[in-house]
């Protein structure tokens, strides 16, 4: 298992993208909080954006 922490949102979205839009019915609201926060880093209060992926053998099996 591999946990990857992303400190913005650009980044985040340049790993998870592809599958947060493949099933906007289930990471919508991952996908929707990532896109605002990339418009405007400072959305949710002063503090830097945090971001998170575990990877197992079989792809990507967590965000927040």
């Amino acid at each position: 298992m591999n946990v990857t922490v992303y400190s913005n949102a650009a980044d985040f979205l340049m790993t998870t993208g592809d599958l947060l839009r493949s099933d906007e019915t289930r990471y919508g609201l991952i996908y929707g909080i990532a896109r605002l926060v990339d418009a405007n880093p400072r959305h949710y209060g002063q503090e830097d954006p945090l971001f998170c992926v575990v990877n197992d053998n079989n792809g990507i099996s967590a965000m927040t």
